[in-house]
């Protein structure tokens, strides 16, 4: 199942379009606050929706149906769970720290 929407369908672009975000369209720069203070800003990016796109390419390489299928056969579903739990519990622990925002 593809992130596209019945708008996306209908648009004929030349250009890959997914919940209205186009590739090509360019995220600003944002500023960050780090826990020690300082204040980084990440520059400008373009976005490149072509890793959406299903199947095997020589830019993206496999699509991600063909890269979980082949991490259920190497791990099995178990632990891939556990490891998914273990990533989300530590996201949430990194998440729920106060760090004052000084932006």
């Amino acid at each position: 199942m593809s992130g596209k929407g019945p708008a996306d369908h209908k648009a004929h672009e030349s250009q890959l379009r997914i919940r209205g975000v186009r590739t090509g369209d360019v995220l600003p720069p944002v500023s960050l606050a780090a826990a020690d203070g300082r204040i980084h800003t990440l520059p400008g990016t373009t976005l490149d929706l072509s890793p959406s796109e299903v199947g095997l390419s020589p830019r993206t390489g496999k699509s991600w149906t063909e890269r979980v299928l082949m991490l259920i056969e190497s791990y099995g579903p178990l632990t891939l769970a556990w490891l998914e739990t273990l990533l989300r519990a530590a996201d949430q622990r990194a998440s729920a720290r106060a760090i004052a925002d000084r932006l």
